[in-house]
Order: C-alpha cells, then sequence, then structure tokens
C-alpha cells in the first residue's frame, strides 16, 4: 500500500463506487460539520473511530464522493500514516516533505485529508518520544490548515484515539464514532468480491454472529472470504458458505466490543485536559517572553 495517494476532484465516481449509501448516518454526520466551512472558506477537522474491522476506511470515502455531488469538488490526499511510521526516517522525512509539498499546492483546494492510523502518524509521546518529529509534522499540518484561508478537511481515523497524542486530540477536536459495520456495506463487499447469493450468505452469518455472541464486523468477512472461498463449490449452500467465514474467522465478542466502547467514553474527559494542559503552556510560555524583555531592560 502506497503511503499516500491524490485524487482530484475529476477522480469521483460515485456510481462506480461501493459502500455509497452503507454508512449514510456517518455521511449525514460528517457533511453537517464540512458544509459550513465549506462556505466559510475554513478547515474543519474531525476523528472517525471504532473498534478494529468496523470498515472506517469504507465510511471516510462516501463522504468524499457526497461532498463532490453535492458541488464541492475536493481533491482527496489519502496518507496512510502507519506505512510512513514504521519507516527508517530519513525515508519517512522524504514522505512528509511529498506530502507536505501536495498540501502546499494550491490547485489541489478544496482539500480533502484523510489519515488512515491517526495513532501512528500523532502517537502519544509520553508513551512513544522517539516518534516526536512525526507528531510535530502532524500538529503543524493541522495549525497551517486553520490559517489558510482556503477550505479543506481533515478526517483522522483510529482504532485507538487513546493511543494519540493529547495536543492532537483537542486540535482536532469532534469525533464520528462507528459502533458496528452496517449489514448493507457487508452485503455489498461481498458482493464486489463475487461471493455466489451475497444476500442469502451475508444474512447467515449476521444470525451466526447473534446466536454466539460476536458483533458482524467487516475485516473479519473478508479476511476469512479470501482464505475459504478457494474451498467452495456450486453445491455449497449459503448457510455452508456463512458457517465457514465464520469457524475460520469469528467476529470480535460483543463483551470485548462493550469493553472498547467504554473504554472510549473517558474520551472527551482527555480532550478537555488536553486543552486545559495547552491553554497553561500557552499561558507559561508568554509570562517567560515577558520576563525575558523585563530583565534586559534592567540590564
Amino acid at each position: 500500500m502506497p503511503a499516500y495517494e491524490l485524487r482530484p476532484a475529476s477522480s469521483h465516481k460515485p456510481e462506480n463506487e461501493p459502500f455509497y449509501v452503507d454508512y449514510a448516518k456517518v455521511v449525514d454526520v460528517a457533511l453537517a460539520l464540512v458544509r459550513p466551512a465549506f462556505a466559510e472558506k475554513r478547515a474543519v477537522f474531525f476523528f472517525l473511530f471504532g473498534y478494529p474491522g468496523t470498515g472506517k476506511s469504507c465510511a471516510e470515502q462516501p463522504v468524499w464522493w457526497r461532498l463532490n455531488a453535492e458541488g464541492m469538488p475536493y481533491s482527496l490526499l489519502r496518507i496512510n500514516s502507519l506505512s510512513i511510521a514504521t519507516r527508517q526516517p530519513a525515508s519517512a522525512r522524504r514522505y512528509l516533505d511529498e506530502i507536505a509539498d501536495e498540501v502546499n499546492r494550491p490547485s489541489n483546494y478544496p482539500l480533502f485529508i484523510f489519515l488512515d492510523e491517526a495513532d501512528a502518524l500523532a502517537p502519544d509521546r509520553q508513551l512513544h518520544p522517539s516518534e516526536i518529529t512525526v507528531c510535530h509534522w502532524t500538529m503543524n499540518l493541522v495549525k497551517e490548515l486553520r490559517q489558510t484561508k482556503m477550505p479543506s478537511v481533515v478526517v483522522a481515523c483510529t482504532n485507538y484515539p487513546d493511543d494519540c497524542d493529547e495536543v492532537v486530540l483537542s486540535e482536532i477536536g469532534p469525533s464520528i464514532y462507528i459502533p458496528e459495520t452496517p449489514k448493507s456495506a457487508l452485503e455489498t463487499a461481498c458482493c464486489q468480491r463475487g461471493v455466489p447469493d451475497y444476500q442469502a450468505v451475508v444474512a447467515e452469518y449476521w444470525n451466526l454472529c447473534l446466536e454466539q455472541e460476536r458483533v458482524p464486523f467487516m475485516r473479519p468477512l473478508l479476511d476469512a472470504h479470501q482464505n475459504v472461498a478457494g474451498r467452495w463449490t456450486d453445491s455449497t449452500t449459503a448457510k455452508d458458505r456463512a458457517q465457514s467465514l465464520f469457524d475460520y474467522n469469528a467476529a470480535p465478542p460483543r463483551a470485548k466490543v462493550e469493553e472498547y466502547e467504554h473504554g472510549n467514553k473517558h474520551r472527551s474527559e482527555r480532550i478537555e485536559r488536553a486543552k486545559r494542559l495547552k491553554d497553561f503552556l500557552v499561558g507559561r510560555v508568554g509570562k517567560t517572553q515577558q520576563g525575558g524583555r523585563k530583565s534586559r531592560r534592567r540590564s
């Protein structure tokens, strides 16, 4: 997977793309944030987060498609944060410089930036002090976009918002939580991959998950399909297909997902703490500068 990819607004063709209506609720919330920002020619930032495998990357694209469909011609800059963060420092810096060039290119605006695996590009510096340079880059990107008069959208997507730096959390702001993969999105994915009788297969898979206290998510289903589809024959029933998918890579237990949800209820408290810390540091820097000027006058 490339470290980043730029798709111009002219490449927007929603009629040929999957997941266009599957994440309608997410799209509606996102557009409510973006529409006024586009009209006022300013940047808007938000998080997209949820349990691993819910299909967050699938939800991001329909937001971009709807923006273009409504006459807001955003280019899409998709950044694979994990790919960058795991490279050697010199290589990571080169990619970050290339991305900065794209961000600074006026012809790319309005610009829709999608930071996938944002916790890798904006890690908690208390836990990962070696990644402080990458974290600073992310913070500078956000600050520069806030100051520009060109409309832009930054969506930071992550499974683990608590692994992100608190200052970055406070800078980016609101979040959209994806609690589960819509059933229609599973059907779209199976149809796209040529699963025979895909609607019946998804229905059986969905029921198996509910019976076994599991939460049906996108990634477990697709991973299983990649490994078991070769064993199916024309005589394999939809129920048997669904059972083989479930047996190979069962969806996560509901209790584990609920534990994840409970842990993220405290995220708003972390953001408030980060804002107070930011205000304190800004005030402290201001006092230091004033003290420095006074001491120079006395000398």
